[in-house]
């Protein structure tokens, strides 16, 4: 390893398999290293990893799940009133896996939208006293610009539909 402290086994872990990105993990005994700061000698043994090495070496083998973590489809809230109703169709679709979210700041209808368009939402789900009434909400497929009314109990299908 090229370290002198080394006084005994050394070794070096590689990923045969993969393209070459040098020793993964390497280590040894280092049994009279304590001497070197004044102390006796006591029996040691290291071992350390190279992250990045490990992570490309991984990732190159395709054993790392899918991690895009943006947001699918964004809860968008028309008015406070609303916001149990809101929070329960957010609920739904993360029950069911997917990736959503609402905003915090409970900012005007407009602002909410831009910001979902921002993320890149797929989806938008609205939430507003009207549809709560209907026991409907209101989809906008962000990137055709469809918009429609669905059944709030039916909404997890649909967005499965248009997800898939």
């Amino acid at each position: 390893r090229g370290i002198s402290y080394y006084d005994g086994t050394v070794f070096e872990a590689y990923d045969q398999a993969g393209e070459d990105v040098g020793a993964v993990f390497g280590g040894g005994r280092f049994d009279k290293l304590s001497r070197i700061y004044g102390k006796r000698d006591m029996p040691a043994t290291g071992v350390a990893g190279g992250f990045e090495r490990l992570m490309l070496s991984l990732e190159r083998k395709g054993l790392f799940p899918d991690t895009d973590q943006n947001c699918q489809v964004f809860v968008v809230m028309a008015g406070s009133e609303v916001r149990k109703e809101t929070i329960e169709v957010l609920r739904l679709l993360r029950v069911d896996g997917v990736r959503a979210d609402r905003d915090l700041k409970e900012r005007p209808l407009r602002k909410q939208m831009e910001y979902a368009a921002s993320i890149k939402a797929r989806l938008v789900v609205i939430v507003g006293p009207r549809e709560i009434k209907e026991k409907k909400v209101r989809l906008r497929d962000m990137k055709t610009g469809e918009e429609r009314d669905v059944e709030k109990n039916r909404i997890v299908g649909e967005v499965a539909k248009i997800l898939s």
